[in-house]
């Protein structure tokens, strides 16, 4: 089976930065348990730039989707022990822009199944992704465990059904598999 990383895309040049109103409620790789002790829903403000891109992925501050996407990976991931969604408004900063978003923060099921053959920065973060076929779960999304970043791994079944929907600012990747 054929497996793809999903990333936001390499077309988005100015995605929303994040102002919280209090402390970031999370960190950039959040853990399962992290994730159960946040509330079910955020507001956060972005400065509103005339050029400002609102994509269907951010990578930061930590992985999000928009309920495109979140639509998607639910009738994948039919359970609400497979994956669970935590919510956040974004509003922009300037109250006269009414351009605001609302992103899904993802648990994701983590599994180990880096290869020996990925190759790892010094800094810890992965330079080569390679996956071991061994311990790759029959499922269709899924997180690497074990690694700095978020690397989220999706079945070909999951990238046709995101396409077919033609979201802004999503990219795949095909992962290696060994």
């Amino acid at each position: 089976m054929k497996y793809y990383q999903i990333k936001q895309g390499v077309e988005v040049r100015y995605a929303p930065k994040f102002i919280w109103l209090e402390k970031k409620p999370f960190s950039y790789n959040i853990s399962k348990e992290e994730f159960d002790t946040l509330e079910d829903t955020y507001v956060a403000y972005y400065d509103y730039e005339h050029n400002i891109e609102l994509p269907d992925i951010l990578e930061q501050p930590s992985f999000m989707v928009s309920e495109v996407v979140r639509h998607v990976l639910q009738m994948y991931m039919p359970s609400d022990e497979d994956i669970c969604f935590k919510g956040i408004q974004l509003y922009p900063t300037i109250r006269e822009k009414k351009i605001s978003a609302y992103y899904w923060l993802p648990s994701i099921p983590e599994y180990i199944c880096l290869s020996g053959d990925s190759e790892l920065l010094p800094n810890g973060t992965v330079k080569k992704l390679v996956l071991d076929s061994r311990n790759i779960p029959d499922i269709d999304v899924f997180k690497v465990a074990n690694i700095l970043e978020n690397r989220i791994i999706v079945s070909m079944a999951v990238v046709e059904s995101i396409v077919r929907r033609s979201p802004y600012g999503v990219d795949f990747e095909e992962v290696r598999i060994k």
